[in-house]
């Protein structure tokens, strides 16, 4: 093992992931870059999962199973207290890297004021594959980004631990399904991030995909998120854009019956993010309209992986 290399701790949660989980550790196993740690975390899985994680037998590889079952944002908050790292990687256990992940991320560190190092990644099933930056995304000091249009997957990600370390929080385990935008969020407020234009890793679509079968949960935690902080100290800088978001929920919230709360007029006037934004707020104030533009959504994503 390179000791003298910085250690990157990887954090894998796992409950009943068994269908796909060796090729996902084993694409942790193949990496050109050897010295990490897998914490695996397994939220009481009942199939085989600890029997194939067991089977690597390497040193690197960490097994802890959890007292309690708890939601994703919870587990991960849990991991997180045995990551020993100076760096910091995620891969769930339906997703994969390419050998030079963490070898080629790792070399973007040079300027000390980069915290946060994406790369391209892509979108796949059994059938078909789409790469998620056609162009590239934005970097830097993307705090008002993240808010608006968070566009980070999060397999790609790497973290450097010293600004992880600056938070008062780490994972907050308020969140579950945006744990992950609630951390880089915050995480962007004091560091830059970098983007690596390779394709590095691989996010898989399936029917058990949270992003798509709970939507209306993202929604409600991001509301929750807002409810934060909204004026907070942290986020000083960027009520503009939260305020953006809000607007933009509460533009969907009635039509998920997440809330009683109409969009006004004025809120609309309000708002000054992206155009494609603007359209569909517009759209919201027209009920059967905006139920035919998500319905036709929801048809084009069933075609497009099908």
């Amino acid at each position: 093992m390179e000791a003298t290399k910085p250690l990157v701790s990887i954090i894998m949660n796992c409950f009943n992931g068994e269908k796909y989980l060796y090729e996902a550790i084993k694409s942790i196993v193949n990496q050109t870059y050897v010295n990490w740690e897998l914490i695996f975390w397994d939220n009481q899985s009942t199939d085989g999962s600890a029997q194939i994680v067991n089977s690597f037998r390497d040193e690197r590889i960490k097994y802890f199973f959890s007292d309690v079952f708890t939601d994703l944002g919870g587990a991960r908050h849990r991991a997180c207290t045995h990551v020993n790292g100076d760096y910091l990687a995620i891969l769930d256990v339906d997703d994969f890297w390419h050998p030079e992940k963490l070898e080629n991320q790792l070399e973007l560190f040079k300027d000390p004021s980069t915290g946060i190092c994406i790369s391209n990644t892509i979108f796949f099933n059994s059938k078909k594959k789409s790469i998620l930056y056609s162009k590239d995304p934005p970097t830097g000091y993307v705090t008002e980004n993240l808010i608006e249009n968070y566009y980070i997957s999060l397999e790609s990600i790497l973290l450097k631990m010293e600004y992880v370390k600056e938070l008062n929080i780490f994972f907050d385990s308020r969140f579950s399904h945006i744990a992950d935008f609630d951390l880089l969020t915050r995480l962007s407020t004091i560091c830059q991030l970098v983007y690596c234009p390779q394709i590095l890793s691989g996010w898989r679509i399936h029917n058990e995909n949270a992003s798509f079968r709970e939507n209306e949960k993202f929604i409600i935690e991001k509301l929750k998120w807002i409810s934060c902080y909204k004026n907070s100290e942290l986020f000083a800088n960027y009520q503009r854009s939260i305020n953006n978001l809000e607007i933009y929920l509460k533009a969907e919230s009635p039509y998920l019956k997440l809330s009683n709360e109409k969009l006004k007029l004025s809120d609309f006037f309000k708002y000054s993010g992206s155009l494609k934004s603007k359209i569909m707020i517009i759209i919201s104030f027209f009920p059967c309209l905006y139920k035919l533009v998500r319905l036709f959504k929801k048809i084009l994503f069933k075609i497009r992986w099908s």
